[in-house]
């Protein structure tokens, strides 16, 4: 449940990660989950200093969380941007390509968008999610629209039950 903390807002995943820590899971088996817990607070979450403050986090809160990203349906991850550079080394097959390899792969991704805004302006539908992500981001969309600090553990349990590492 403690990955599930980044669908949680942002003001509130100090008080989430608290109220995880407590919880009877982490009650229970303090022993075993104390590093997890210790590192998660130190890298992600921030430790507590004097006066009730916490120290900023190695990794702010801002750079992991996706809770905004999944309310308003935007990527949560760099996909994208992997599958563009995939196919940028499948076009070019080569490890340094000369300028003019580059400029015809420009060229050629060039004409590719066109065609597709071409099919946007004509009305067809131009990529078609696959229906198992669009379930599981319409899953987790439904999820975090029902957030309520007041049961913050059990929408960490539900978040959880959805995502898989």
């Amino acid at each position: 449940m403690i990955l599930a903390i980044c669908f949680v807002p942002i003001p509130d995943i100090c008080f989430a990660f608290e109220q995880l820590l407590f919880s009877d899971f982490f009650v229970n088996d303090a022993e075993i989950l104390n590093c997890l817990s210790d590192y998660f607070e130190d890298f992600y979450i921030g430790r507590i200093l004097r006066l009730n403050t916490r120290r900023p986090p190695l990794f702010p809160h801002s750079l992991w969380n996706c809770y905004d990203a999944t309310i308003n349906n935007n990527g949560r991850t760099n996909n994208s941007v992997e599958g563009w550079h995939n196919g940028f080394a499948r076009f070019i097959n080569c490890h340094h390509p000369d300028i003019f390899k580059f400029l015809e792969f420009l060229k050629s991704s060039q004409n590719l968008n066109e065609v597709k805004i071409t099919q946007l302006q004509s009305g067809m539908v131009v990529s078609v999610e696959r229906n198992r992500y669009k379930d599981h981001n319409q899953r987790l969309a439904n999820i975090c629209n029902t957030y309520r600090r007041e049961n913050i553990v059990g929408y960490l349990r539900n978040i959880a039950y959805n995502i898989t590492i």
